[in-house]
């Protein structure tokens, strides 16, 4: 005789739901979240069940509240624990003798366990997807290779948006981190390059793809990056001598970024750092060698809408979303319509006027000096060019000229 330990009442087609009387104990908060996500995996609840005398007998989204001893009148039910304690509830139905119950900890492992399962018709597992984008990606943290992960599962199983945040450093990306998250919607914040999109591109093929990024005029994005990458250039003599030499560190950090023409030995822990993120900090390249080659779009062959300061590319099932930073605060309406909310609150994070070298910072905004050939070079970059009108250009020219 074969004799099977049933693991639990949930299978992958969540038939328990679907073909039993369903009871939710628990006709508060928590109720009301486990109520809508059985009856969004194609479930229906029958009735709350309840020790709360001012709930029994009324009606809670829709269905009614019953004491918890009147379920013995039932045959074929089963009960669904959905309340924070689970203690309780468990042990009053061990003592009516109730058997089929599932506890809230099960549910959710269950549902979790199940998007898993389904992900596989993808022909992708999270054992071999993760080991795929570690090899391809060291750097990533493995939190945010999990939180990919699970943004695929929102988007191929539970068809939400796939929204993705890939921008230049200092250029908002933790303004808009903090305030998406509050937002409480699914995205994932890719940092600084579009590879692990490139290495997950193919599964969403058949979905439209909303990606987030944004443009900086390159002297104060040069500016802001290098401060705050400046503890990354703690091995040099600079850092230290006097406090710290911030004109000196300021043109080794663009030679060693922009130009890449110093001498191996010179800013060692930064280089490593760099070559380990595979990122540059500045951000005169970032669409050609971190975006185009793993989106196949090239930003700088689409029109740009100067006077609004953001605009929408269309490619296929992409849509890309830009916008000047300069602009943040006057288009929160069409960023918030973009990603499908009535409003965004901007929430400023990560500011260089803000960090403990904020003196320094603001005294370089004032008095650091350029070099000729860094600001000729700067004015005729794409990035500037392409992004901005003639009017900003020249702001953007006698904002920085007296500096040379």
């Amino acid at each position: 005789m074969c004799f099977m330990i049933q693991l639990s009442l949930i299978d992958d087609s969540f038939s328990v739901f679907k073909e039993k009387k369903v009871f939710l104990f628990g006709a508060g908060y928590r109720g009301h979240q486990v109520k809508n996500d059985i009856e969004k995996n194609g479930g229906k609840v029958y009735a709350y069940i309840d020790n709360d005398s001012n709930k029994k007998g009324k009606i809670v989204d829709g269905i009614p509240v019953f004491s918890p001893d009147l379920i013995l009148n039932e045959k074929d039910f089963v009960v669904q624990i959905s309340c924070e304690n689970e203690t309780e509830p468990e042990d009053q139905l061990k003592n009516l003798g109730v058997k089929n119950y599932i506890t809230m900890q099960e549910f959710y492992q269950r549902l979790y366990d199940l998007r898993d399962y389904k992900m596989f018709s993808y022909k992708i597992n999270t054992f071999e997807y993760l080991d795929k984008l570690h090899v391809l990606d060291t750097h990533f943290p493995t939190q945010d290779k999990l939180k990919l992960w699970e943004h695929l599962k929102d988007v191929l199983i539970d068809d939400k948006q796939a929204l993705f945040l890939c921008m230049p450093p200092k250029t908002g990306d933790w303004t808009l981190i903090v305030s998406l998250d509050r937002l409480n919607i699914s995205y994932v914040n890719l940092w600084h390059s579009l590879k692990r999109f490139g290495i997950v591109k193919d599964l969403l093929l058949d979905r439209k793809v909303k990606i987030i990024t944004a443009v900086r005029e390159p002297i104060s994005q040069n500016i802001s990056s290098f401060f705050n990458m400046i503890s990354f250039l703690s091995d040099e003599k600079e850092f230290w001598e006097h406090g710290g030499n911030v004109q000196l560190l300021f043109d080794k950090y663009l030679q060693c970024d922009l130009y890449e023409s110093l001498p191996t030995d010179e800013l060692k822990y930064f280089r490593r750092i760099k070559e380990q993120e595979g990122v540059d900090y500045v951000i005169q390249p970032f669409f050609d060698k971190h975006f185009l080659p793993y989106c196949d779009v090239d930003v700088y062959k689409e029109n740009f809408d100067h006077e609004k300061g953001w605009s929408i590319i269309k490619d296929g099932n992409l849509e890309i979303f830009i916008f000047q930073i300069e602009k943040l605060n006057t288009i929160t309406d069409a960023l918030a319509n973009f990603i499908g909310v009535e409003h965004i609150n901007l929430v400023n994070e990560n500011i260089g006027s803000n960090k403990w070298y904020k003196k320094a910072y603001r005294q370089a905004l004032t008095d650091i000096v350029l070099k000729k050939d860094y600001f000729t070079e700067c004015m005729e970059s794409k990035i500037l060019n392409h992004f901005y009108s003639k009017e900003d250009i020249s702001k953007v020219y006698y904002r920085w000229i007296k500096h040379i």
